[in-house]
């Protein structure tokens, strides 16, 4: 919401879902499936990762600042889609609709 803000784009539309979580191990990737020898309850971290579904609107540059900065923010995201069109009758207003699964780390309780 604060980088939407940030680089004057409009929120049409936000939606989180619930959280997912599964034991992690340093090396595994994190959007694949966990291996069934590395799924162990000795995992010292957990990953998890909750889908986001947004819609933003603006310019065509508000927007590239807006992926800019999530790219560049270090946060792990994995984009499931993104469609970008025209949305007004000149075409300098355009809508990005993103699909993301947002990840983090944490240490097993």
């Amino acid at each position: 919401v604060e980088l939407a803000k940030e680089t004057a784009c409009s929120i049409r539309r936000i939606s989180v879902g619930a959280a997912s979580s599964r034991p992690w191990n340093p090396g595994e990737n994190p959007i694949g499936p966990a291996e069934a020898k590395q799924n162990e309850s000795n995992s010292a971290f957990k990953l998890e990762w909750r889908p986001v579904s947004i819609s933003l609107s603006g310019t065509s540059s508000s927007l590239r600042s807006m992926l800019e900065r999530v790219s560049d923010s270090g946060m792990l995201v994995y984009s499931k889609s993104f469609e970008m069109y025209p949305t007004s009758p000149t075409r300098q207003t355009l809508t990005l609709d993103l699909e993301l699964w947002y990840y983090t780390l944490a240490k097993r309780d």
